[in-house]
């Protein structure tokens, strides 16, 4: 799984199952940890970054790498991406909340905010 997770084909839905089992069944483990934190760090489209969000969310494992996915996750320009964001930072340790506090602020305010995440 590890090798498929960070080999050369792009972001996939498959590859936020990985991330979703690898967590579950392996979240002690630091390679499978160090692979999921290469994976993040690839370019992704929406779908399979508000899958992989959502997986983060349910699995609530505490490592940097995966809170500050989540803590960019609401700058991103996609409102889908940002909303899935919102609500995984509330699924996570409070550390993680205080760290997103400041844009969560400001979200229901920004006019430039699509309504749906302002609200």
């Amino acid at each position: 799984m590890l090798k498929h997770l960070i080999g050369p084909s792009k972001p996939s839905l498959v590859k936020a199952d990985i991330v979703s089992a690898l967590l579950e069944f392996r979240q002690n483990d630091q390679q499978a940890l160090q692979a999921i934190e290469a994976f993040l760090r690839l370019q992704m489209d929406p779908e399979v970054q508000t899958a992989t969000l959502k997986v983060l969310g349910k699995q609530h494992v505490v490592a940097p790498a995966l809170d500050d996915f989540v803590i960019r996750s609401l700058a991103d320009p996609n409102k889908n991406i940002k909303i899935a964001a919102i609500y995984v930072v509330h699924a996570l340790p409070s550390e993680v909340s205080r760290q997103a506090q400041p844009k969560l602020t400001n979200m229901p305010t920004d006019p430039s905010e699509d309504p749906e995440v302002r609200s």
